[in-house]
């Protein structure tokens, strides 16, 4: 074989490789998950998991953003939002969906001479609003649901993502932070 021929064949076999090889590169996915407030933690904890067993895929959880920006990202483009709270009837109708991936407990603690021992969650919500100004007396266990909502059915690392979260591994995070796996809607 001639030596261009020889030196065409070579050339033509390296492209080929390299072009095989660029196909099966691997792009990284990142799928940020916008929200609200308590599950943040938790849900950072499941992303750290995920995260080293699915490199070089990543999930992020940014910081907390208010409830009403979850609503929108999830209505609008996220496939995944994050809040603390089960979604309403209004967010139902507009096509939302949820997933309550755990239950978080919130503790009220007060001074020894409080005897009161339950609190309504209109009551706590009238104690951050500032509509109560004092305590008569109580400790106030409660708890807070980690949702996850969507509009879309999620797929991709999405769907990987809750997979993750209802797998035996994901539910030792969850327990490993002090919550309870709930995994339903």
């Amino acid at each position: 074989m001639p030596i261009r021929l020889r030196f065409f064949v070579v050339v033509l076999l390296c492209l080929m490789l390299a072009s095989a090889r660029a196909q099966t590169t691997v792009e990284p996915q990142v799928l940020s998950i916008p929200g609200a407030g308590p599950p943040t933690a938790l849900l950072r904890a499941l992303a750290d998991a995920f995260n080293q067993q699915h490199a070089p895929h990543r999930i992020e959880i940014p910081q907390a953003s208010g409830m009403a920006s979850a609503v929108k990202a999830a209505l609008e483009s996220s496939a995944l939002a994050r809040m603390p709270r089960r979604l309403t009837q209004d967010e139902e109708k507009q096509g939302l969906r949820q997933i309550v991936v755990a239950r978080q407990a919130l503790v009220f603690v007060t001074g020894a001479d409080v005897s009161v021992t339950g609190l309504s969650r209109q009551q706590l919500a009238d104690a951050f609003s500032g509509r109560i100004s004092t305590w008569a007396e109580g400790n106030y266990p409660l708890y807070l649901d980690a949702v996850l909502i969507f509009k879309a059915q999620p797929q991709g690392l999405a769907r990987q993502f809750l997979d993750f979260i209802a797998s035996s591994a994901g539910r030792a995070v969850i327990e490993a932070q002090g919550s309870l796996p709930v995994g339903k809607s």
